[in-house]
């Protein structure tokens, strides 16, 4: 992902989906049109995957740090959030 991309998120749930990602993939169709959300909550950050599991199959899973996102995780500083061929990583 170029680097200056920003996505704000404050304390309401923000999605991230393929009108986000779209410029950054050659794989939008595999990319949920709400595919994460993410939000401030209690002073942290959190981060909540929203491709149900008996998405078709060719859905791009959310994965963070490398391991598939269920439910809802704390985001940390330095975190790498991917989707499909999309990589980002979480700076606060």
């Amino acid at each position: 992902m170029p680097d200056g991309w920003i996505i704000t998120v404050d304390d309401s749930w923000r999605y991230v989906g393929r009108a986000d990602l779209r410029q950054y993939t050659g794989k939008e169709s595999a990319i949920s049109r709400a595919q994460f959300m993410a939000c401030r909550k209690d002073g942290s950050f959190v981060i909540k995957n929203c491709v149900p599991s008996d998405a078709p199959s060719g859905t791009a899973q959310t994965l963070l740090d490398g391991k598939a996102l269920e439910g809802e995780s704390e985001l940390k500083n330095g975190m790498k959030v991917t989707v499909s061929d999309v990589e980002a990583v979480f700076k606060v």
